[in-house]
């Protein structure tokens, strides 16, 4: 290695070409000589503090993942190849995570479950839904009455379904319907009537209510209650005045002269949609505590 010192005139501007010349004489014999080392470090290592200072907090050997600040929690918390994804029908794959693994699900069939189609989706889709409880209520304490408002128009036809007492102090009573709160007699009504093996029938015009059916009163068995069923197509349209037609049972004593049922047909002569039904008890006696009324829409 050669070992080059410069040393420039201590003072006045008048070294300048002296200093450049030396400097490139130095520098042709170093190209030409081949001796010289760059890059090279003489000396003591200890002599090159900030060296020796940034060595020191160097890792001297690693031994094992606890060299390395960090790495044990970090392999932890990983998941072992052996660890295994299980699956139950109609899911299948699945294994141990020491490969790319697979999940699928098979095609549902009549008997098992599974994938549907697009397809088929599509079918499930165009199928129109089922009944829509609008509302219902139970009876409790003195009611004699209840009605369903703010009916939206957006069904083909209302069902009302009914199970119901009277506390009238007999063995029975009567119910009665209303819609769009019209008390006016602007109702019809036709009546079949079946006791035990006895039928007769009755027809009413300008009644102040229609579907007068007869329910069991309070002297009727304990548990006697009467039910009924009601629909009213159309009865969102402006255009037709409106039906409403359904059947109707009761039991009001334990002989077969106290068992009977009814057919009604009845119509409300007015064009207006109905947007709301009363049930009611026509004698004015309250609904035994437990009847229960449900309105439907249908799709």
């Amino acid at each position: 290695m050669v070992a080059v010192r410069l040393v420039a005139p201590a003072t006045g501007p008048e070294w300048l070409p002296d200093y450049t010349q030396s400097i490139e004489r130095v520098l042709n014999r170093l190209s030409s000589s081949g001796g010289a080392t760059w890059g090279g470090i003489t000396g003591t290592l200890s002599d090159q503090t900030d060296l020796q200072t940034a060595l020191d907090e160097k890792q001297a050997t690693l031994t094992g993942t606890g060299d390395v600040p960090g790495l044990t929690a970090a392999l932890a918390g990983k998941v072992p190849t052996t660890r295994t994804i299980s699956t139950t029908a109609p899911l299948t794959g699945g294994g141990d995570l020491s490969a790319d693994r697979t999940l699928a699900i098979d095609p549902a069939t009549t008997s098992a479950a599974g994938s549907m189609s697009a397809a088929d989706k599509a079918k499930l889709d165009g199928l129109s839904a089922g009944l829509v409880l609008i509302g219902s209520n139970t009876f409790a304490g003195s009611t004699s009455t209840f009605t369903f408002s703010s009916i939206a128009g957006t069904y083909s036809a209302l069902m009302l379904i009914a199970v119901l007492r009277s506390t009238i102090s007999a063995t029975g009573g009567n119910v009665g319907i209303r819609f769009n709160g019209d008390t006016g007699n602007n109702y019809i009504r036709q009546v079949q009537n079946l006791v035990n093996t006895t039928t007769s029938g009755a027809a009413a015009v300008s009644q102040s209510s229609m579907a007068s059916f007869a329910i069991p009163g309070n002297t009727a068995p304990s548990g006697a209650f009467g039910r009924a069923e009601f629909k009213a197509p159309g009865y969102a349209l402006t255009v037709n005045q409106k039906r409403i037609g359904g059947l109707s049972s009761y039991r009001v004593g334990n002989a077969v002269g106290n068992l009977g049922s009814e057919h009604s047909e009845n119509e409300w002569l007015n064009t207006a949609a109905i947007t709301s039904l009363t049930i009611f008890e026509t004698g004015g006696n309250n609904f035994a505590d437990g009847s229960t009324v449900w309105l439907y829409g249908l799709p």
